[in-house]
């Protein structure tokens, strides 16, 4: 029983494909950081300056 669960953790590795190294886990981690950051930014300067160009 204990053979047939594997962690996760421990299964990702072994199915990585050869192209699938680290630099492109480093991409996908990057990319999804930035846009949510990318939202985040845009949601707190929206909060902060509620369209004041547009009525002036």
């Amino acid at each position: 029983m204990s053979d047939d669960f594997v962690p996760v953790e421990r299964a990702e590795p072994a199915k990585a494909l050869p192209s699938q190294t680290a630099e492109d886990r480093v991409k996908e981690v990057m990319t999804s950081l930035a846009t949510y950051w990318g939202r985040a930014c845009v949601n707190a300067v929206r909060t902060v300056f509620p369209r004041k160009d547009q009525s002036s």
